[in-house]
């Protein structure tokens, strides 16, 4: 696994969601040694590349406006709606057990505009987004991870709709338990 110092940007669910999908990936993480607990997100920039040791007002300020114009492009501001399909085993570290946002027929498209105005503010251009909410962090053998995807949604239904109302600032400087949201704004 490799760590990235610096900062990402993640959108983060709902209070009452964030309650729900925190105790799924506590409960998760609990069953597997050394498998870390993490705040539930959807990763919206990582990483950010020139920008990721910038003080974390500037690139709060850089946030805001691309939400600005990402807003100005929609008519006005106000969350986004995304749905959470069924969880799945990953490949990855940070992708050993996720639930990705269903992006058919057209129902992730304000997050690819958000996501769109986000890389024009910031000047990076990833070619691969995935959009997902991770719910285990860990290396984990296929089956366990499959284990794993029938523990989660027997805990929790999917597909399941998130409401978001604020991206954040995230200081990923450590691991995983240290990582902490440094700065909001709203949608």
């Amino acid at each position: 696994m490799t760590f990235i110092p610096g900062h990402c940007l993640w959108l983060v669910p709902s209070a009452d969601e964030v309650s729900r999908l925190q105790a799924l990936i506590d409960t998760l993480a609990a069953s597997e040694a050394g498998a870390p607990s993490f705040h539930p997100h959807i990763t919206l920039l990582h990483p950010l590349g020139k920008d990721a040791a910038s003080p974390p007002e500037a690139i709060t300020e850089t946030l805001e406006a691309a939400v600005a114009e990402f807003n100005a492009a929609r008519g006005g501001a106000g969350p986004i709606k995304l749905t959470l399909d069924n969880p799945v085993a990953g490949e990855k570290y940070f992708q050993s057990v996720l639930t990705p946002v269903d992006e058919a027929e057209g129902k992730s498209a304000a997050l690819r505009q958000l996501r769109s105005a986000v890389e024009d503010a910031f000047d990076e251009h990833p070619a691969v987004f995935y959009p997902h909410l991770s719910l285990l962090y860990g290396d984990l053998s296929r089956e366990r991870r499959l284990e794993l995807v029938r523990e989660a949604e027997a805990q929790l239904p999917f597909p399941r709709e998130v409401v978001v109302h604020d991206a954040v600032v995230v200081d990923i400087n450590g691991t995983a338990p240290e990582w902490k949201i440094v700065a909001r704004v709203k949608l």
